[in-house]
C-alpha cells in the first residue's frame, strides 16, 4: 500500500489503515482494468505511451510493461510503503488521468465500497473532524480530484519539474546539491527528455572520472570521512517524515546506503553491513557498518560505526569498543534521538561519557570535548589497551528525528 499525505501515521490508528486501504483498493480496481486492456491489445507499445514517456517505452519496452505489474504489486501489498520511486508516481498519476477520461459518470470514478462498520468508524473518528464538525478526511478520500495530491509526496516527477531539476544540475551543480540534496536524479532517468538524459549521464561520468583522478592524487583524512558521515545524517534528517518510525536496523541500512556510493566513488573506500568482528559473549559480534580501504596497493581499516537509540548509548559505546582494535583509525557512534531536543541529546551523551571516564579502566577516556564543525558532535579520546603512546578518537553523532514544533506547524498548515 502507499501512504496518504493526509494522515499522520505515528499513532497507528485502525481508522488510518481503513482509510489507506480504501484509497489503495480504488487504485487497484483502476490498475486491474488497465492491465487487462494491456493484455488484450496488440498495440502494446502504442498503448503504453499514454502512460509513460514515449522515448522510454521505445527504448525499454519490456521494462516499461513490467512497471505496470510492479505498481499493482506494491498497491496490493499489505506492507505500507514509506514512499514510492518517481517512476511509479509518474505512472500512477497517468493512470488517474486515464481513469478520469475513461469514466463517463462521476460516480464510477471510485468503485470500491466500504462496509457499514468501517464507514461508521471513519465517520466517528474525532481527529478527522474540523472546527465545524465536518469529516475532512472522509470528504477527501471520497473525492477523486484529491487523489492527484494526497497520493504523492511531491510532484517532482512532472516532466517540466524534471527538466528544471536536470537543467539546474547541469548549469549550477553546487546550487543543486545545496538546495536539492535529497533528490537523486538517477531515479528520474526514465522521465528525462532524451537530450537532457544524455547530457546528465555524460556529466555524471565526467564527475566520476574526475573524482577517481582526485582520489589517486590525495590522501584520505579522518576529517573528510567524519564530514561525509555528518552530511549523510543531515540528509536523513531532511527526510524525517519518511524515516522517523524506522527501527535501528532500518536506519543502519539508510546510513549504509547513503555512504556506500559516495565512499566508493570519491574515496575508494568500502562499506560493509554487519561484518563479524571483535568479541561477543559466545561468538564474534557484528558491526553495524565497517569502513575500510582495499585497493591493489593498500589495505587499511578506517572505522566502525555503531548506531542505537539514544537511550541505549552506553550499550552502543561498550559494543563499539569491543570491536575496535589497534588496526582502526577511529570509531563512530550514532545515537538516534526521537524524544529529546538536540541540545538535551548532546548533553545526555556528554554526561554518560563523563561517568564512563571515571569508571572505565580499559580503553580509558582521557579527553571529552564538543566538536564545533560539524556541530552537535562530541569527541572522546581513548588510550589504546596495550599501547601507552597511541590514542584513538571516537566521534559521537546524534541523528535527530525529534521535531515536534515543525510537525505541529506542518499539521496546522495542511489542515
Amino acid at each position: 500500500m502507499i501512504k496518504l499525505q493526509l494522515l499522520d501515521y505515528n499513532k497507528s490508528k485502525e481508522t488510518d489503515l481503513l482509510v489507506t486501504s480504501f484509497v489503495n483498493n480504488n487504485i487497484k480496481i483502476m490498475l486491474d482494468v488497465l492491465i487487462a486492456l494491456l493484455d488484450e491489445t496488440e498495440e502494446t507499445e502504442t498503448f503504453m505511451e499514454f502512460f509513460l514517456p514515449r522515448a522510454y517505452v521505445r527504448r525499454e519496452s519490456k521494462e516499461a510493461r513490467l512497471l505496470f505489474e510492479e505498481l499493482l504489486e506494491l498497491i496490493n501489498s499489505s506492507i505500507m510503503r514509506p514512499f514510492i520511486k518517481p517512476k511509479y508516481e509518474y505512472l500512477l498519476y497517468s493512470v488517474l488521468e486515464w481513469w478520469e477520461d475513461l469514466c463517463d459518470n462521476e460516480k464510477d470514478l471510485l468503485q470500491y465500497e466500504l462496509d457499514i462498520l468501517s464507514l461508521d468508524k471513519i465517520k466517528s473518528e474525532q481527529e478527522y473532524l474540523d472546527e465545524t464538525g465536518d469529516n475532512i478526511i472522509l470528504e477527501a478520500v471520497t473525492n477523486f480530484e484529491y487523489y492527484y495530491t494526497f497520493c504523492f509526496y511531491d510532484h517532482y516527477f512532472f516532466p517540466e519539474a524534471v527538466e528544471s531539476l536536470v537543467t539546474t544540475y547541469l548549469d549550477d551543480r553546487p546550487f543543486f546539491e545545496l538546495f536539492f540534496s535529497d533528490v537523486d536524479l538517477d531515479d528520474y532517468l526514465i522521465i528525462m527528455p532524451n537530450d537532457l538524459r544524455e547530457l546528465y549521464i555524460e556529466e555524471k561520468d565526467k564527475i566520476t572520472k574526475e573524482s577517481k583522478s582526485i582520489v589517486m592524487h590525495k590522501q584520505i583524512s579522518e576529517n573528510q570521512i567524519i564530514n561525509e558521515i555528518s552530511f549523510c545524517l543531515a540528509s536523513l534528517e531532511q527526510r524525517i517524515v519518511e524515516i522517523e518510525n524506522r527501527d535501528e536496523n532500518e536506519i543502519s541500512n539508510d546510513i549504509y546506503n547513503g555512504l556506500l556510493r559516495l565512499f566508493t566513488v570519491a574515496f575508494e573506500l568500502q562499506c560493509s553491513r554487519e561484518m563479524p568482528i571483535g568479541r561477543a559473549i559466545k561468538k564474534l559480534g557484528e558491526t553495524d557498518i565497517y569502513i575500510y580501504q582495499n585497493t591493489s596497493n593498500k589495505r587499511k581499516d578506517w572505522c566502525i560505526i555503531e548506531n542505537k537509540i539514544l537511550e541505549k548509548f552506553e550499550d552502543q559505546y561498550q559494543q563499539l569498543i569491543g570491536y575496535l582494535n589497534n588496526n582502526f583509525e577511529f570509531g563512530v557512534t550514532i545515537s538516534i534521538n526521537k524524544n529529546k531536543s538536540i541540545e538535551d541529546a548532546v548533553n545526555f551523551i556528554e554526561k554518560k561519557l563523563v561517568s564512563l571516564k571515571k569508571s572505565q579502566e580499559e580503553f580509558q577516556i582521557v579527553e571529552i570535548k564538543k566538536h564545533s564543525i560539524p556541530p552537535y558532535i562530541i569527541k572522546s579520546r581513548h588510550n589504546l589497551p596495550g599501547s601507552f603512546k597511541r590514542t584513538m578518537m571516537i566521534y559521537h553523532f546524534v541523528l535527530n528525528l525529534h521535531d515536534p514544533e515543525r510537525k505541529k506547524i506542518a499539521q496546522k498548515a495542511r489542515k
